[in-house]
């Protein structure tokens, strides 16, 4: 969950979606270290989330959609770097939880 966002269950289709474009493109831990830590500006995603996702789509293609669909919806826009974000961390504790376990079960 990210701080001041709330989804419902008619946001899953774009969860999905955009959970979809990040495994496929499966950004390295740097990479998706520093897109966590730029998405992670709470008051730029409100001011300027397009500016978010144009970054984000440099670094993972498969997003490009997001750009197509809300143009002009700043507030989806918002709510789509939110969604990276939640996927981006849990993509991080992934990368964590390996460097945590024994080389014996990796």
């Amino acid at each position: 969950m990210v701080p001041g966002e709330a989804y419902r269950a008619d946001g899953i289709p774009l969860f999905d979606k955009i959970e979809s474009a990040i495994f496929a493109a499966q950004p390295p831990e740097q990479i998706s270290q520093r897109l966590w830590v730029n998405l992670s500006n709470v008051s730029e995603r409100s001011r300027r989330p397009e500016i978010l996702v144009l970054a984000v789509v440099d670094a993972i293609p498969g997003l490009r959609f997001l750009i197509d669909a809300f143009a002009n919806d700043r507030a989806q826009l918002g709510r789509s770097v939110g969604i990276i974000l939640v996927v981006l961390h849990a993509r991080l504790r992934t990368f964590e939880g390996r460097l945590r376990m024994p080389t014996a079960q990796r």
